[in-house]
């Protein structure tokens, strides 16, 4: 059918093909580039120094005080408590670093050496001091 719609005889010209140039230049997209970063490191720290704190009461143990002189001195027997079958109890005087101090001694009976137990317990009001049992056996 295509063929009936065209004339015989008729010459078609064909048109002349234009040759276009077309000239590309290049377009630059930008494309991702990761950034490089630097990976955390861990890096130390360094500890606190320690120091120790002062002990305020150091000169008062019982190193620090076996190692200082204290003078010599004298016991004085100011009266006797009580003799028993074992020891004497007697109450002594002495002095110490200017202050007169008073306690009670416990004296065996028979020929020495004896040990010896030195307790200290600080001021106690005379008032309200008693003797522990265990002190008169």
């Amino acid at each position: 059918m295509l063929a009936s719609a065209c004339a015989v005889g008729e010459s078609a010209q064909l048109p002349t093909p234009q040759v276009q140039r077309i000239i590309s230049t290049a377009t630059l997209i930008p494309t991702f580039t990761p950034t490089i970063t630097a990976t955390p490191r861990f890096t130390s720290t360094p500890l606190p120094t320690i120091t120790p704190t002062p002990n305020p009461y150091a000169e008062y143990s019982l190193d620090a005080l076996s190692t200082r002189s204290y003078g010599g001195g004298v016991i004085q027997i100011e009266g006797t408590i009580a003799n028993g079958n074992d020891f004497s109890r007697y109450i002594i005087k002495y002095r110490s670093e200017g202050l007169d101090l008073y306690g009670f001694m416990n004296v065996p009976v028979g020929e020495g050496p004896f040990p010896v137990v030195v307790l200290l317990h600080g001021y106690v009001d005379p008032a309200e001091y008693s003797t522990l049992a265990y002190s008169t056996r």
